[in-house]
């Protein structure tokens, strides 16, 4: 969660989301034709990006050292619209991969674009950590 919200492109869509208006017209067209996993899914997603917000907002706005994710693990689903258990041990690659496909969902956004967000604030940090470097070592 840390990692996302060092990243301005997804700290950006993530917080000004808007969590009230939460299914447009698409959204509830799409939802009458999908069968109740993916409903499931969809409401959870949704879910998700909330408790993202709420995370967000505490580790921008406050003062303590520390934010409980619980919530925001608490929300995220499977593929088969079954919670996951926070408390087991997983595969972190599966985990995230997951975690990021049902943010997606929840932002109702195309399935690549917030790894596109991701690598793009990747490249930009690397490029200033790279250009960082080579100013110490002119010094």
């Amino acid at each position: 969660m840390q990692v996302l919200f060092h990243l301005p492109n997804i700290q950006q869509k993530i917080l000004e989301f808007d969590t009230n208006n939460k299914f447009n017209q698409i959204d509830l067209d799409r939802m009458k034709e999908m069968d109740n996993i993916e409903k499931i899914k969809v409401k959870s997603s949704r879910e998700l990006v909330k408790n993202m917000q709420y995370l967000f907002a505490g580790m921008l706005l406050s003062n303590v050292k520390y934010q409980d994710p619980t919530k925001v693990l608490e929300s995220i689903v499977d593929d088969n619209g079954v919670g996951l258990s926070i408390y087991e041990q997983k595969d972190i690659g599966e985990f995230f991969l997951n975690f990021l496909e049902r943010m997606q969902d929840g932002l109702g956004e195309n399935k690549d674009i917030i790894r596109k967000m991701m690598t793009a604030d990747l490249s930009e940090a690397t490029r200033s950590t790279q250009m960082s470097d080579k100013i110490d070592s002119q010094h």
